[in-house]
């Protein structure tokens, strides 16, 4: 058993971690705008220079896509792959891997399994994977970048990543400690 004294100074370990760890957030989230705009911005730059520009926004698209996934983009590509005919069992068994996701803050309940349902056949429905018609080093080669554009395009593609990550972090955060929580308020 736990002693009040020990629960206090574990939660105020916690605290001074999520007060360093805000921090660093804050500047991913500056940079990472800064970093996307920079983008944004090359790459309508060198589109219109090549008489493309109605093919920026796919440009970037192709180009930002992060190497890595995070559970957002894990989640699609997996119902994706399942189809619109997923079998009960199928979206049981993905709701056990991603139920968490809809705890963004502490207020925010995870998802029932028909919550989950429903916002499966909505992301079926509305989301259709996406797919570009040019490839990551067709876009670059069309683009004409040079090596530290392309540096510029590596660092927004991590820092995609990073950002949908921290908000998987976020997200297991809220969910992992409900039970304990609800335990210690006496719930």
């Amino acid at each position: 058993m736990v002693s009040n004294n020990e629960l206090k100074n574990k939660y105020l370990e916690y605290q001074k971690a999520l007060l360093s760890y805000s921090a660093f957030v804050y500047m991913l989230h500056v940079v990472n705008e800064f970093v996307s705009d920079s983008v944004k911005k090359l790459v309508e730059a060198k589109a219109q220079i090549i008489g493309k520009m109605d093919r920026s926004i796919e440009f970037i698209g192709v180009l930002i896509q992060p190497d890595d996934k995070a559970s957002i983009l894990l989640l699609q590509e997996k119902l994706h792959r399942l189809g619109r005919n997923a079998s009960e069992d199928e979206i049981k068994k993905l709701y056990g891997e991603f139920n968490w996701m809809a705890c963004l803050d502490i207020h925010n309940k995870p998802w029932t399994y028909q919550q989950f349902a429903d916002n499966m056949k909505i992301m079926l429905s509305s989301n259709a994977e996406k797919k570009y018609s040019v490839s990551y080093e067709e876009a670059i080669d069309e683009l004409q970048l040079d090596s530290n554009e392309k540096e510029l395009i590596a660092v927004a593609k991590k820092l995609a990543y990073l950002k949908d990550a921290r908000d998987d972090y976020r997200r297991k955060g809220i969910f992992l400690p409900r039970k304990c929580l609800k335990k210690w308020g006496g719930g």
